[in-house]
């Protein structure tokens, strides 16, 4: 059978999986496509008997299974994506925080500004890292469970500590750094942000500065204004 990394250039449709568990351990699973015919969902055993199908490939791993099918659209990213540069939806106004900062008050600032995370950079401006909450509820979650096992009295010792100690964000900060240039497009960003698993890139000049940031929401309410729907005006400040 043609595996589906051979038909990856042919047209082709998903296949959906939906597994319920028991109690009992017994499982029942459907298999679903949206078809490209009728504009909705049917059983994979419906799908088979179309004359549009040429080819069901089932992946042994069930994480890319599909159907060859000669009705199933092209979806090629929208034009518009491959032109419009990142300087059009970034975040001009960004934020960014020096490694030395401790931990109080990186919260603080990303609280005050409304802002989920934000580049580190050095004194130039150029960038060593980038840290998010999820830094911080990793780093909380990993000092909970080093001390799970003590008295209430020593966690809350650790916490006192934590809190007047000269951890800061250079300790808790991601230096796998994914960057941009000003010159690259929304659908560069998007791909990066899909290959790499992050929501926020920030955007380099030619000197190698931060001189902005984009984000997945930014992505998004464009291509909301894109379709034809009212988008509200971004905060200056935000994410």
């Amino acid at each position: 059978m043609t595996s589906v990394r051979e038909t990856e250039k042919e047209k082709r449709v998903d296949i959906r999986t939906r597994r319920i568990l028991a109690r009992d351990g017994t499982e029942v699973a459907r298999l679903t496509i949206f078809c490209p015919v009728r504009r909705a969902s049917q059983e994979l055993d419906q799908c088979k008997e179309c004359e549009s199908c040429e080819e069901v490939v089932i992946d042994p791993a069930d994480r890319d299974s599909a159907v060859r099918c000669k009705a199933a659209w092209e979806e090629p990213m929208p034009p518009d994506a491959l032109r419009t540069p990142v300087v059009k939806v970034m975040t001009r106004n960004v934020i960014c925080i020096r490694s030395d900062l401790t931990i109080n008050e990186l919260i603080m600032t990303l609280f005050e500004n409304g802002i989920s995370g934000a580049p580190v950079v050095d004194a130039r401006g150029k960038p060593l890292g980038v840290v998010s909450k999820t830094d911080l509820l990793r780093d909380s979650y990993e000092k909970v469970e080093a001390t799970e096992d003590k008295s209430a009295r020593h966690i809350r010792g650790d916490a006192e500590d934590r809190s007047t100690s000269k951890v800061g964000v250079e300790d808790l900060m991601s230096k796998s750094l994914c960057s941009l240039p000003e010159s690259a497009t929304i659908a560069e960003a998007a791909a990066l942000m899909a290959l790499e698993g992050v929501r926020r890139i920030p955007i380099l000049d030619a000197a190698d500065q931060v001189v902005g940031i984009i984000c997945a929401s930014d992505i998004l309410s464009w291509l909301a204004r894109q379709a034809g729907y009212v988008v509200p005006s971004r905060f200056p400040l935000r994410r």
